[in-house]
């Protein structure tokens, strides 16, 4: 009598089992995508200080100090920088309103046409701006620095060729301004102004004071 080897078995999943497993794992990535942008909110609420610096007319040729800045606060912890153009007011608008309502302290840094921007932006917001610092803002036609910023930092050129046509703008402030502010004349050229390490400085170390 021929004897028959083990047989397999193959139970039948009932669909219902299938369908479970499936409800199961949308489930499981539902949680896990509401986790991952719960700390992404956190992420960005932990960028304490959102900082715009915006560069003016040739920006990509002639405002190239305002990418270096970035560069040196990128090695601050809680800090988030990124470079943009003064022909960008709507969208740097946003984003600082998202950076304010998401808890960031902003900060707005222009030069040239860029610190008239950072102006115009601040006077647009109607949350709080932590810092405006304009290097060598036009001389005329710029508004007065809102009652919503709590320091300023005004660094213009003296006179020269250039000068005679860009920057050497001296701020003024709107009625009922209780911040801080402070206008420094520099030797620097408005071509080179944006570039100079004691202006940097001075920005960085009111942003380090920001953070403690």
């Amino acid at each position: 009598m021929d004897q028959a080897g083990p047989r397999s078995r193959t139970s039948a999943v009932p669909a219902h089992n299938h369908a479970g497993a499936k409800a199961r794992m949308m489930l499981h990535v539902l949680v896990l995508g509401v986790a991952l942008g719960f700390a992404m909110t956190v992420a960005e609420a932990a960028s304490a200080v959102r900082v715009f610096a915006i560069r003016g007319v040739g920006g990509a040729l002639f405002s190239r100090g305002m990418n270096a800045l970035c560069n040196e606060l990128a090695e601050l912890a809680s800090v988030t920088c990124t470079v943009e153009d003064f022909t960008d007011v709507t969208s740097i608008e946003s984003q600082a309103q998202a950076a304010d309502a998401a808890g960031a302290q902003v900060v707005l840094v222009g030069h040239s046409m860029g610190a008239d921007a950072a102006i115009e932006i601040a006077s647009e917001l109607a949350g709080p701006v932590a810092l405006v610092a304009a290097i060598d803002p036009s001389r005329f036609g710029v508004r007065p620095v809102p009652v919503n910023v709590a320091v300023v930092l005004n660094y213009y050129q003296r006179i020269d060729f250039y000068g005679r046509f860009f920057g050497r703008g001296m701020v003024s402030t709107a009625e009922g301004f209780k911040g801080r502010i402070m206008r420094v004349e520099r030797d620097e050229t408005h071509m080179v102004i944006d570039h100079d390490p004691e202006i940097h400085a001075a920005i960085v170390a009111e942003i380090v004071n920001m953070l403690r």
